[in-house]
């Protein structure tokens, strides 16, 4: 079962889809494509905290269980902007 919560932001709206204790998707300001059930889960809620702190500048680094979907190349590219610092802009191409 797919578990969703939507909240509002200063960046808009953010929609938090949760499978199998683990975060699958984060949508902003467009809607979930596959069914999901709207509950405010324990992991959703802590999902939604770790977001407004951010937003915030109070918090740097998610702790979030994450399930990645996706191609090869798209795991990769995921995995190199986890590694980027709080504030720092770099790019694919020439810094993973």
């Amino acid at each position: 079962m797919k578990y969703s919560k939507t909240i509002n932001t200063k960046i808009g709206e953010i929609t938090i889809v949760e499978e199998n204790n683990k975060i699958i998707e984060i949508w902003i300001n467009q809607e979930v494509k596959e069914n999901t059930v709207k509950k405010d889960t324990k992991l959703l809620e802590e999902a939604k905290k770790q977001l407004e702190e951010y937003l915030a500048g109070k918090r740097k680094h998610f702790s979030l269980p994450l399930k990645l979907k996706g191609t090869d190349f798209m795991k990769e590219v995921w995995t190199c902007l986890q590694k980027i610092p709080y504030g720092e802009v770099k790019t694919y191409r020439t810094d993973c």
